[in-house]
């Protein structure tokens, strides 16, 4: 019943305050272990992930709010017209 509770609160908290959502890059900062890539779901139990090289992470929502995540921007497509 804790870890319950305490995984409800972690998708609250990333459900309603996280600046990140689905469709964003993001960076896991978690020292040789760091994450990067793009949020395709966020869950009651865990966030989905996928890395540049097209691989699924499945990353816990109480770890998920114990570490630094730094959200990347998207790079603006210029395109010129002759």
């Amino acid at each position: 019943s804790y870890s319950i509770t305490f995984f409800d609160k972690g998708f609250i908290i990333i459900f309603f305050t996280f600046p990140a959502r689905v469709g964003d890059k993001i960076k896991i900062l978690d020292g040789d272990n760091s994450i990067t890539g793009e949020i395709k779901e966020i869950s009651l139990f865990q966030i989905e992930i996928v890395d540049e090289e097209h691989n699924v992470i499945l990353y816990p929502n109480n770890l998920f709010i114990q570490k630094p995540i730094v959200k990347i921007k998207k790079e603006k497509v210029v395109t010129e017209s002759i």
